[in-house]
Order: structure tokens, then sequence, then C-alpha cells
């Protein structure tokens, strides 16, 4: 009985540590993305942090976060909010020819077949090396859908994070607030039980999305 209280009493103090070491963060976002089986162990997310860059580098990956994504050796991301380069990321293990898996919701990938069929330029500009730069991002498009070593996957459910990347180094987490609106701050995470939680919550999402048919293909 020792044991199991043990046991017991380890899981509860790693759970609240979680909880209380970022208490601002879950306590201001919506976790209802999490489902509760998997949100019961969030004990397993051992030491993480909370990233907030300021609003003038907003769009700007923090260099540690960066080096550990590209010397990683396979990605699982979702997206659910659409911006041009939000495939950028993954257009660069692409070229490395390491594997990708990639779930969008219905949303972004229509804003990314869109972007591929439009004759309106994402940017109107007679800048031609801008012009040029535009064109070389639909054919990575393109290249996203082609390629034999990107799994896309479309999610059709309501209740989504804003994004997640899972790796063999890195987790990352961003939620909206308890508002629905959209926040600067995202969790990440490098302990190998974090990996294994955030493998667990892709894993969910992946087993209720479906892959890009030919009839949903912007082919």
């Amino acid at each position: 009985m020792g044991a199991v209280i043990a046991s017991n009493a380890e899981f509860f103090l790693n759970t609240l540590s979680v909880y209380e070491d970022n208490l601002d963060f879950w306590s201001d976002h919506d976790v209802s993305p999490i489902p509760f089986h998997i949100l019961n162990k969030i004990g397993e997310l051992g030491y993480v942090r909370i990233i907030e860059p300021d609003f003038s580098n907003v769009f700007r990956i923090p260099e540690e976060v960066m080096t550990n994504l590209m010397s990683s050796k396979r990605i699982m991301s979702f997206i659910s909010i659409f911006h041009p380069f939000s495939l950028l990321l993954l257009f660069e293990y692409l070229q490395k020819d390491i594997e990708a898996t990639t779930i969008v919701t219905e949303k972004v990938l229509e804003a990314f077949q869109t972007e591929y069929h439009s004759d309106i330029p994402i940017l109107k500009t007679n800048n031609p090396i801008i012009n040029k730069a535009l064109i070389e991002y639909k054919k990575e498009i393109k290249n996203v859908f082609c390629s034999k070593a990107s799994n896309l996957l479309v999610y059709e459910g309501d209740l989504k994070p804003i994004s997640m990347i899972i790796t063999d180094k890195i987790f990352i987490l961003s939620l909206l607030d308890k508002k629905g609106r959209l926040t600067t701050r995202f969790l990440i995470a490098f302990e190998p039980q974090a990996l294994k939680w955030g493998e667990e919550l892709f894993m969910y999402y992946k087993e209720r999305s479906k892959s890009v048919s030919s009839s949903l293909s912007i082919l």
C-alpha cells in the first residue's frame, strides 16, 4: 500500500508542479482542445517554459527553438490558423527528405487552395525580387502536396489548438485564451516524457483526421 500511495503522491506532485510553475498560462488559456484522458496526465510534461515574444518580434521564432526544430529528425505539426509563411518550416524538412506529418483544418486547407489557384497576388508590388519570391512560394505549396515525404491530413472537428509541433527534440503548444482570442504565448518542453505526451495529443487529432483526397487536392 505504501508503494501505491507513494506512486500516486508523485503523480499528484508532478501535476501540481506543472500547473503551479505556469499558473498564468493555464489559467488564462482554453484547455478544452486537450482531451481529459491526456490532460489528466499533464504532470508528465515535467519542466516546461512559457515563451512570450514582444509584439515587435511576434513572428520571430526564438533561436533556441529554431535550432532544436532544424536539427530534429522528424516533425509532426498541427496548423489551424492560416499564415502565408506557416508552411515554411515544413518546406525545410521536405528539402532534407525528412518525413513530416501535418494536420490542417478545413479552412486552412481552403486558404492554401485559394493561394495556389488565385491569379490575385498575395502582395501587389512592382518589386521584381518580391514578385519572384511569391512565385517560388506558390511552387513550394505545390511541393508540399506532391512530396512523398509529406503526409498531409485535414481535421474537421471544432475543438483544436492554435498550433502544435512535436519532433524528436521539442514540443510546442499554442492555445487560444479563454475568450477565444489569439495570444503570443506558447509552451515549449524538451523532456522525453513531454515529447511522448505531445505525441499522444497529436495522435488524438490524427486519428480524427483524414488524408487530403483528390477531391480536396490543390493540384
